[in-house]
């Protein structure tokens, strides 16, 4: 067993190794710059503001109050996007202008808010916990539909004064949805309609090896954070500009 441990410590630091390598190579501009600054880079007014949940986690959420060209003060319509697993408020934006759903959605005259949820780069955060320790790890997307979602379409709400919301979800955002309007039902009247971007209602028939392979190791080989975020952006972000 101890031979295993070994072995696969090895394997996570080369594979870690490899992708920081890959990373200097191939890594173009805009999959190395954060959200805030890709938006900004583009001319769209961001904003970055933090959110407290219920359990003490602390998320950012990233805003485009309006297009590049539309400057109207008028209250707007809101929008709010949910990312996938392993993503951050990143999709959205990284096929650039025209292409990019918050920038579209933006230039249709919405008031775009982005979530991030627990334990990603930008919402790795909390009161009391240390992002290193096992504590901090310890939910799944349960806890963000029923923790992170209410707090930040709440923080939204009474930012923007409006008594609903559209809601659009990617993968797990949709999931995390159904946690939060199931479970806490009063937040189905705070929404207007929900867009489900490639849905997961049940979680089933997954085989998974590889990470069952991994999972009776990781409290031996500390596995926290795997692969750094900005890392696979980068070398994710060719292939988005090419779609």
């Amino acid at each position: 067993m101890k031979g295993r441990v070994i072995y696969l410590s090895h394997y996570v630091r080369a594979d870690e190794e490899i992708l920081t390598n890959s990373f200097a190579n191939i890594c173009n501009e805009d999959g190395s710059l954060d959200t805030f600054t890709l938006i900004r880079k583009y001319g769209y007014p961001c904003e970055i503001h933090r959110v407290y949940t219920e359990d003490k986690y602390v998320l950012e959420l990233h805003r485009i109050p309006f297009g590049k060209y539309n400057y109207s003060q008028n209250k707007k319509s809101v929008v709010f996007l949910q990312h996938g697993l392993l993503s951050s408020s990143a999709e959205w934006i990284l096929m650039g202008p025209g292409k990019g759903l918050a920038y579209l959605l933006a230039d249709a005259g919405y008031d775009v808010w982005m979530g991030n949820a627990r334990g990603n780069t930008y919402s790795r955060n909390h009161i009391s916990l240390n992002p290193s320790s096992a504590a901090f790890w310890k939910f799944s997307w349960h806890e963000i539909g029923y923790y992170d979602l209410p707090a930040m379409i709440d923080y939204v709400l009474a930012e923007t004064g409006v008594p609903k919301i559209q809601y659009v979800g990617f993968s797990q955002g949709t999931t995390a949805f159904w946690v939060m309007t199931s479970t806490k039902p009063e937040y189905n009247d705070k929404i207007i309609a929900m867009q489900a971007l490639a849905p997961i209602g049940y979680v089933g028939n997954i085989k998974s090896p590889l990470i069952r392979a991994i999972a009776p190791f990781t409290s031996s080989l500390e596995v926290r954070n795997f692969i750094n975020w900005s890392k696979i952006m980068c070398l994710m972000s060719p292939v988005y500009e090419s779609t």
